[in-house]
């Protein structure tokens, strides 16, 4: 099975970030978005599918911390997918 997601703008609204801590993030979505999607596709999407836009919720705690952060964005997104 041959997945592709691609996220082409990830806005992070009132959130001050290094170059560094960007990479951190964006490191942390894309692994834990192939953790959760080699779980499976949500059944909407096993056709495969486009979405325009997706808007998700982040914990506030997670957004101290790069990775958290990463992570938390991931399973919102994986979330908001299985909707």
């Amino acid at each position: 099975m041959n997945i592709q997601i691609q996220i082409e703008q990830l806005i992070l609204e009132e959130m001050d970030l290094s170059p560094g801590q960007r990479s951190q993030v964006q490191v942390a979505v894309e692994a834990e978005l192939y953790h959760l999607v080699a779980g499976g596709l949500p059944s909407g999407l096993q056709g495969g599918g486009f979405i325009s836009s997706l808007p998700v919720t982040v914990n506030p705690v997670a957004s101290t911390n790069p990775e958290m952060l990463g992570v938390s964005i991931a399973r919102s997104i994986y979330a908001q997918l299985r909707k």
